[in-house]
């Protein structure tokens, strides 16, 4: 839950949920955006994930995007 509530206070710093990989002022919060990401595929890839459908409906509702973004391409807003 710690991490998502610095996901929360990201939010309301940027004003977007689009945290980096590479977060330079929380580091394992661009891991763990990209964890949660990696796990959602492997859900609906029918692979083992620690992930529920109830994980994904609050992270979704909180603002969460698990659509996997290319390096180098900006996200429109």
């Amino acid at each position: 839950m710690r991490k998502l509530r610095n996901f929360l206070e990201y939010k309301e710093k940027h004003g977007n949920c689009n945290v980096p990989q590479k977060y330079p002022d929380n580091p394992g919060l661009g891991r763990w955006g990209d964890n949660q990401k990696s796990q959602h595929k492997k859900l609906y890839d029918d692979k083992p994930t620690h992930l529920t459908i109830e994980r994904i409906q609050h992270l979704v509702s909180v603002g969460f995007d698990f659509r996997q973004h290319k390096k180098g391409k900006k996200m429109i807003e």
